[in-house]
């Protein structure tokens, strides 16, 4: 039976846990989910695409299942859609997540 260490570290592997995706333009992005800095005042970040670079996006895992997913999906758009502009990418990104549970589709994430 894990202690309470064990579990505590199965909680911090899976709040570092991330993964790399390209975007169209082939800009390469690592996703994290990890609240970003304070003085951003966001749920989510995303760097500018660019190819000389690893770019990052933060996700702050401290919001309820439907905001992680919403804000991923929102951060993703800016990744492979940078031009859109704030308004569009949040409407799309509720959207989304609007059809994918009317559709009864549901995404649980696992302890973080």
């Amino acid at each position: 039976m894990p202690g309470v260490l064990d579990r505590g570290v199965s909680r911090l592997n899976n709040y570092m846990k991330s993964t790399k995706f390209k975007n169209f333009d082939k800009a390469e992005y690592e996703i994290k989910l990890r609240k970003p800095r304070k003085e951003l005042v966001a749920e989510g970040i995303c760097d500018y695409p660019e190819h000389d670079r690893l770019n990052k996006i933060l996700v702050n895992p401290h919001q309820d299942d439907k905001k992680v997913l919403e804000t991923v999906i929102h951060e993703l758009i800016h990744a492979y859609i940078w031009d859109l502009s704030e308004t569009k990418v949040t409407r799309l990104a509720r959207s989304i997540v609007r059809i994918l549970s009317s559709l009864d589709i549901e995404i649980k994430f696992k302890e973080r």
